[in-house]
């Protein structure tokens, strides 16, 4: 068994993993990337082949658990398959969360970490670094993450490709790297409470109950 510490907190790693990745097309060395059937991201009227995108992503996650979605989540889990998503926080005069944040939240409200997990390694490079952020704010109140996942995590944090940002009005480009840094991961808890709180999520209740499941009903949700 083996103890690390991961940003202040402590967590018990049943055995060390070691895994060869090439997460800057979301791939695993030796691997290409599934061909994912691309969504057509436009609102409420967002476009997917669901059933497509399941058989392809549970054939390449065969070691991972079932992708089980709620239907009005499932906007949301495509949305983070764009590869036209930008990583913010907040854009634009008004700080307005972009698509690929409003996503996330939406997932990290209703607990759904296996969806997080298949868009940590295969999605693009943006629902990526989102996956990330996420499972690591869920893993600092106490929901599980595998060992594997840590190290995926560990690896999109050396990554140096270019990921589109926007900063208010600014936009820009940014690596991995420097997304998930040492820095902006110190605030990662009060951030994400303050994001759901903004966008009216419970942030308490939601993470009182520790598991993967699809948590309160997803409708009453107020997501977009």
């Amino acid at each position: 068994m083996l103890l690390t510490k991961y940003h202040g907190y402590l967590y018990l790693l049943v055995v060390p993993v070691v895994l060869h990745l090439s997460l800057g097309h979301g791939s695993v060395e030796g691997q290409t990337r599934p061909s994912i059937p691309t969504p057509i991201i436009d609102g409420d009227q967002t476009q997917y082949d669901w059933e497509a995108i399941v058989a392809v992503l549970q054939g390449a996650g065969h070691d991972l658990p079932a992708l089980d979605v709620p239907p009005s989540l499932r906007v949301d889990f495509v949305t983070l398959l764009d590869r036209s998503q930008r990583y913010a926080w907040g854009c634009g005069i008004g700080g307005v969360a972009p698509p690929g944040r409003r996503a996330v939240g939406a997932l990290v409200y209703h607990r759904q970490t296996t969806p997080l997990r298949y868009v940590l390694r295969f999605g693009v490079l943006p629902g990526q670094v989102y996956a990330a952020e996420a499972l690591l704010f869920l893993a600092q109140n106490g929901i599980p993450l595998p060992p594997e996942d840590f190290e995926i995590i560990e690896v999109l944090r050396r990554n140096s490709g270019a990921l589109e940002v926007c900063h208010g009005c600014i936009i820009s480009t940014e690596s991995p790297r420097e997304a998930l840094s040492d820095k902006n991961l110190e605030n990662l808890q009060e951030i994400w409470k303050w994001f759901l709180e903004r966008f009216k999520y419970d942030a308490d209740e939601s993470l009182t109950t520790h598991s993967s499941g699809p948590g309160p009903a997803a409708a009453a949700v107020p997501v977009r």
